[in-house]
């Protein structure tokens, strides 16, 4: 295992001054396993007091982050260290922080509060490698196991079960059966953590290297705790029923389209939602084939009002709920068609729309990759002349403006139906973008 010198220094100044010290949770995980680390926590048999007059001494900024907890941020240059002294939690009556903590000497004693086994690993370049529960053998073996009883586990913090699936989405683990049981157990507990919480474990689940793994949400009873209007997506039933002739799975397609768009929070979140209104919408066509009419402006309110509900911020929503309403806006290379959907990207980049539009594409059938490559590089194409040809796609672009139309006499209402006339006309005939043009066409108009 290999650490930074930077990240070593704590331990080496708590060391120097009689006190033990390692480097704990997710950056031994990472280092073990050969993964680059992020963030590096330590924990200590010194009192956050004792921590603090250490690394004051030396000149180093020391915030009270969490004195209750035990937990001191050290700050060295531009990097941040969390240092907590060796706890024992007491019993977790909100199901998320413990009521109590008790100090504690032994490095083992802190360990044991932690959720699964591979987490539950401390080092130190005296010590080496501490693994009190197994977290070696079960990174080797690409598990994930509660440490200790599973269910006691969950029931101190209800959202450590989200957390099993994001490190089986991050690192490709298995949940072993036991822990998977205890959550599946316990999920109703999830209704009791704060959205705030859920949203931000979604996030990294949805933007995680295996991000099909969103699969186990619905599978261990998560989702209808968090998620509900997606849990129809995931029924194999719901998409069967009604269709002798055509079998098409919904939750199986979204979970491809995830995997295929580059992990940003709103381009994930935006496929996790593209068809989530399909069931709502499902019905049979003369062909006795799926027909799900309807269905994106359904998805887009779906997405609206569920990320709503778990806090994301407006912009987000915006992004999110805009790409879904248009992800099927386009199926070929249709000059007129693509510039209506350009005008109703709004601030939306034209890039996002693409990347949806690819990764449903793709998905829908893996087996005709190369035709859905060969249509989406002509309409990239034709995007980009219309780009660069300067052609009109939105009201800002007209060669009029609403006091033009004004002194021509319409008022009210009229104005915005007369500009949108003019904009509809010029997509289709993009020449006419011309002051003088739009003028006689918006005055033949009026006198209708």
């Amino acid at each position: 295992m290999q650490f930074d010198t930077e990240a070593v220094w704590p331990l080496r100044m708590l060391n120097g001054s009689g006190h033990e010290a390692y480097l704990v949770g997710g950056c031994v995980r990472d280092a073990l396993m050969g993964l680059a680390y992020k963030d590096v926590d330590i924990a200590t048999s010194a009192d956050p007091q004792a921590v603090t007059g250490v690394f004051e001494a030396l000149g180093s900024a020391v915030l009270p982050t969490g004195l209750k907890h035990g937990t001191v941020t050290v700050r060295r240059a531009d990097r941040s260290f969390e240092v907590t002294t060796y706890r024992i939690d007491g019993a977790y009556s909100d199901g998320r922080h413990p009521d109590d903590v008790r100090f504690s000497q032994n490095i083992t004693d802190d360990l044991a509060r932690r959720d699964f086994t591979i987490n539950a690993m401390a080092w130190s370049p005296d010590a080496g490698l501490v693994d009190p529960f197994g977290g070696r053998d079960d990174a080797r073996d690409r598990v994930i196991r509660a440490v200790g009883e599973p269910a006691k586990r969950f029931a101190e913090d209800a959202l450590r079960m989200m957390r099993a699936v994001r490190f089986s989405a991050k690192l490709g683990f298995e949940i072993e059966p036991q822990t998977a049981e205890a959550i599946a157990g316990n999920a109703h507990g999830l209704r009791n953590v704060s959205l705030e919480r859920v949203s931000a474990e979604l996030v990294q689940t949805v933007c995680a290297e295996h991000a099909e793994r969103f699969r186990l949400f619905h599978e261990l009873g998560l989702l209808v705790h968090f998620l509900p209007e997606l849990v129809p997506m995931f029924t194999p039933e719901s998409a069967r029923q009604n269709s002798p002739y055509h079998v098409f799975d919904i939750g199986a397609h979204t979970l491809l389209a995830m995997t295929l768009i580059p992990p940003e929070a709103h381009l994930r979140l935006c496929m996790l939602f593209h068809d989530s209104g399909k069931p709502f919408t499902r019905s049979v066509n003369r062909q006795g084939y799926d027909s799900f009419y309807g269905h994106a402006a359904v998805s887009a309110r779906m997405a609206r009002q569920a990320l709503g509900r778990l806090k994301f911020s407006g912009a987000l929503i915006h992004k999110v709920a805009k790409l879904v309403s248009l992800h099927d806006a386009l199926y070929k290379p249709d000059r007129v068609a693509l510039k209506r959907m350009m005008g109703r990207l709004g601030s939306v980049p034209p890039a996002d729309w693409e990347a949806v539009a690819r990764a449903d594409a793709l998905a829908k059938n893996p087996a005709k990759a190369g035709e859905a490559e060969a249509v989406l590089r002509d309409i990239h194409a034709m995007l980009v002349d219309v780009l660069d040809s300067g052609e009109a796609y939105t009201l800002k672009q007209l060669a009029i403006s609403g006091a033009d139309v004004q002194a021509l006499g319409a008022s009210g209402p009229a104005v915005g139906k007369l500009l949108s006339a003019c904009l509809a006309h010029v997509i289709r005939y993009p020449k006419d973008n011309a002051r003088q043009t739009l003028l006689r066409f918006a005055s033949e108009r009026l006198e209708r």
